[in-house]
């Protein structure tokens, strides 16, 4: 299995949930220093604050942090916050679903770094 397999170059290439939220109640960022992507969460919440109602990325970055950042925001739409919290490091690098070199592995969890900032980053409405 190669790192770069067709459905990675897909995501990669037109990523689910790209573009600015224009309604979002919080922004996230995050950035990676070694290889310089940087990627912004967008996220709006349901009207109880306690659930996603939709999470949006932008940014520029290789293609396992974009492809990363595609399926984790896939997973997180709808989901509560709570369980979004509770999403770890093993997670993401599951939903990633492909072997990575030592060096890539801190691309593939970019958009987790964002994420893990929400319960800290919620904005009260």
């Amino acid at each position: 299995m190669t790192l770069y397999r067709s459905d990675i170059i897909e995501d990669a290439r037109h990523p689910k949930h790209y573009g600015e939220l224009q309604d979002a109640d919080v922004v996230l960022e995050a950035k990676n220093p070694t290889c310089g992507d940087e990627l912004k969460l967008h996220v709006r919440r349901d009207a109880s604050g306690a659930k996603i109602e939709e999470a949006r990325f932008e940014g520029r970055g290789c293609m396992v942090a974009m492809a990363s950042a595609s399926r984790l925001l896939e997973r997180i739409q709808g989901k509560t916050l709570v369980s979004v919290a509770k999403i770890t490091e093993d997670d993401v690098l599951e939903i990633f679903a492909a072997p990575l070199t030592p060096g890539r592995i801190s691309c593939a969890l970019l958009p987790w770094d964002a994420l893990r900032k929400l319960p800290n980053g919620i904005k009260r409405r």
